[in-house]
């Protein structure tokens, strides 16, 4: 293209954070902004904090955040805090992940805590995990992943009393776990 508007740089980027290419969605948003004139937008923020988040660039993805609060005035989205919450959470950061989102102090959409909670199932970390799956259990009660990741992180640290307690709970309200199937026939 000749020239770029904001929906074509957010589209490449976009694309760029889809495919997990981070450096890429990186450059695309540096040539953005040294173009001129082309002021990121919130749709931008989403796609470079997603594209930082699935290609493991922290530093990158904070420094973006703040570009996007402190220098663009952008006051930033559920979707926003889901991204960070991701980029720290599968960094490891569990801790800094719980700690932005007690920050926020409002209601926190149940897609953060997805992301926390998915995050601590895949480090093993129970105790901020349960806390998660204790927010998650008000909103998300019908939801049989949630039962089956939380007794699996049970499970997986040895807690089978638990683990089996969570399994009876899932009874009890009814949530049913779909079988798994498959296309492929013999």
């Amino acid at each position: 293209m000749i020239e770029k508007d904001i929906i074509s740089w957010n589209s490449i980027i976009s694309a760029h954070a889809q495919h997990g290419q981070g450096n890429e969605a990186m450059d695309c948003f540096e040539a953005m902004q040294d173009s001129g004139g082309i002021i990121p937008d919130k749709a931008t923020f989403t796609a470079v904090l997603s594209a930082c988040s699935h290609s493991g660039l922290v530093v990158d993805g904070i420094r973006i955040f703040s570009a996007m609060v402190n220098t663009y005035g952008i006051e930033p989205e559920v979707h926003h805090f889901s991204c960070v919450i991701d980029l720290l959470s599968r960094a490891g950061f569990l801790d800094i992940s719980e700690r932005l989102i007690n920050i926020k102090d409002t209601d926190i959409d149940p897609s953060v805590w997805w992301t926390l909670f998915s995050s601590c199932v895949a480090h093993g970390n129970l105790e901020l995990g349960s806390i998660a799956a204790r927010f998650l259990l008000k909103t998300e009660h019908n939801d049989p992943t949630l039962y089956v990741l939380l007794s699996n992180l049970y499970a997986n640290v040895g807690k089978w009393e638990e683990s089996a307690d969570v399994r009876k709970l899932m009874r009890r309200y009814g949530v049913m776990k779909q079988p798994g199937s498959s296309w492929i026939r013999s």
